[in-house]
């Protein structure tokens, strides 16, 4: 049987496209359990009985044929198995410079972050290029349950918030649209300016939120004074 024609190149990369290594490797698999049970059951086994000299040479064939496909898929499992590598690679170093622009950028203080969560609310269609945000702190009714509990310290939740907003950094490729192209800092504080010049405007559509914050900052404000200037016992 003749050697099989080399495959287009863009023929290649379009399997490529839909296709893991990891189902090329299973589709090898198939095609040599094909072409053995060909061999085996129709063409030497008790099965050959039932075909003519001419069937079998045209299911050897056929099973030659499989072989030598297999050696395609080898070759594209390969090259697969390449291209997810060098991706693989691109996204660690892409997901820890993003990283990295989140925690020089970010603000460190509830107040600012809740703000920016708000922020992010009230404009997700300006954003929605970069896919959606969610987080627990841009719902108002749960944000003043939580500034309510006072066992929830704002370290606590500036803590949770900075995770939700670093990983839908990443996840989403805020910072760059596509995986190839370099993450945008620029981008990060361009939405920071929108929100601080946003400001008044998001105080004053979620001001229950704002007047709960100040009064758990005042409270806390004022325990911490308390403790930093115990009363003197008086000496009897």
């Amino acid at each position: 049987m003749s050697e099989l024609p080399e495959l287009d190149h863009k023929a290649i990369l379009e399997t490529l496209k839909y296709t893991t290594a990891d189902g090329f490797r299973r589709l090898q698999t198939t095609l040599t359990k094909t072409a053995n049970s060909i061999e085996k059951d129709a063409v030497k086994g008790r099965l050959g009985l039932l075909f003519t000299e001419e069937e079998k040479q045209t299911l050897e064939q056929a099973a030659a044929l499989l072989r030598q496909v297999k050696g395609r898929v080898e070759h594209a499992k390969e090259i697969k198995a390449r291209e997810e590598r060098r991706r693989e690679k691109l996204m660690q170093a892409r997901d820890q410079k993003v990283r990295s622009i989140a925690k020089k950028n970010l603000p460190t203080s509830a107040r600012e972050l809740i703000t920016l969560t708000l922020f992010l609310k009230l404009h997700h269609q300006d954003y929605s290029r970069f896919g959606m945000f969610y987080c627990l702190y841009d719902d108002p009714e749960f944000i003043l349950n939580k500034m309510r509990d006072e066992s929830r310290s704002f370290k606590e939740i500036a803590n949770t918030i900075t995770g939700d907003l670093t990983d839908w950094l990443v996840n989403e490729n805020v910072l760059s649209r596509s995986l190839d192209e370099e993450p945008d800092e620029n981008i990060m504080v361009s939405i920071l300016k929108d929100c601080e010049t946003s400001y008044d405007r998001i105080r004053s559509r979620f001001s229950a939120v704002f007047e709960a914050m100040d009064r758990r900052e005042a409270m806390q404000s004022a325990t911490n004074v308390t403790r930093l200037n115990p009363r003197k016992r008086s000496i009897r």
